[in-house]
């Protein structure tokens, strides 16, 4: 492949999603109504506000983990999951 065909894949895919998550907060915002939709909000600042105070790269880590140190796949899933659930709740109980 080109350098201007993986470009345009990735610029597509990213449009694709944005078009999905636009529609799909149009939907929720119908759906829940003006209070519960204030909820919904505030939930989906969690990821955006882990992103934006300092990424932890754990998910780097279990690359490195998988690749050098010869760890299974699953037991490096399993602690990104568990990573991922302690600090949203932790980023949770801030907000």
């Amino acid at each position: 492949m080109r350098l201007t065909e993986v470009i345009f894949s990735l610029f597509a895919r990213d449009a694709f999603i944005l078009l999905i998550g636009f529609l799909t907060n149009v939907l929720c915002a119908r759906w829940l109504g003006p209070n519960l939709m204030g909820i919904w909000v505030a939930l989906l600042l969690i990821p955006s506000y882990s992103e934006a105070l300092g990424r932890l790269q754990f998910d780097n880590a279990s690359v490195y983990l998988i690749a050098n140190k010869g760890k299974s796949v699953a037991k490096c899933e399993q602690l990104l999951h568990i990573v991922t659930i302690i600090s949203s709740l932790f980023l949770g109980f801030f907000i």
